[in-house]
């Protein structure tokens, strides 16, 4: 999950620095070509032909995805919402205030 796009002074007022960012960009690229060097070899004839180096590296793999997982959760618990989203909740409150039908515009 590469931050594509983000707002530095969004990241100063979370109070995350740009370098934590490039750290988390770094161990998930990093991560994406060991899990891609995993898959390689799990397809390995050699592999293949002992079963326990394959469940092994199953798991290592399996334990790739839980690290990947682990390093996501943040992010996604930090970043507020994209312009975008704003956007759409802001038509979505306005939409629903002004919405003869809707409980909150309502007159008793």
């Amino acid at each position: 999950m590469p931050l594509k796009s983000f707002d530095p002074k969004q990241l100063a007022d979370e109070g995350i620095s740009i370098e934590l960012v490039r750290k988390a960009q770094e161990a998930l690229e990093d991560l994406k070509e060991t899990q891609m060097r995993c898959n390689d070899s799990l397809e390995d004839k050699v592999v293949e032909s002992f079963p326990v180096l394959h469940e092994e590296l199953s798991t290592f793999l399996k334990l790739c995805g839980y690290y990947k997982t682990n390093i996501q959760k943040p992010w996604q618990r930090n970043f507020p919402p994209s312009v975008k989203e704003r956007k759409m909740r802001a038509h979505w409150k306005k939409s629903l205030k002004t919405d003869p039908s809707h409980p909150s515009t309502m007159k008793n």
